[in-house]
């Protein structure tokens, strides 16, 4: 099931439609500004009701800048990844958070 990435801005939207409960917005907005203040891009994953992630992905150190359609193909390449946060959410657990690391490069030469 492909699930639908919305931008931080449609949480309000989000939360008024889904109707949380007090303690879940809380949560929420909460979860939102501590992503942010570790330098995460976050976005709003949504399935079908009331299936939802708040996913917030952390760039390398070294990246200035992680751009919404960088965020969204992350998304789509790692199946696995929204596999995993589809079965959180049915569990309750609606906060997922990746921090992306560089491979380091392997470089051999001859001697």
């Amino acid at each position: 099931m492909k699930p639908t990435v919305l931008p931080h801005t449609a949480i309000p939207e989000f939360v008024e439609r889904a109707e949380l409960s007090a303690s879940e917005r809380r949560r929420l907005y909460s979860a939102r500004a501590d992503a942010f203040g570790k330098g995460a891009r976050v976005v709003l994953v949504l399935w079908e009701a009331p299936d939802w992630q708040l996913l917030a992905v952390q760039p390398p150190e070294d990246a200035a800048h992680l751009s919404a359609p960088e965020v969204l193909a992350l998304v789509e390449d790692w199946p696995e990844k929204v596999a995993l946060m589809l079965s959180k959410s049915r569990r309750g657990a609606h906060y997922t958070c990746i921090e992306l690391r560089r491979q380091p490069s392997h470089s051999s030469t001859v001697h």
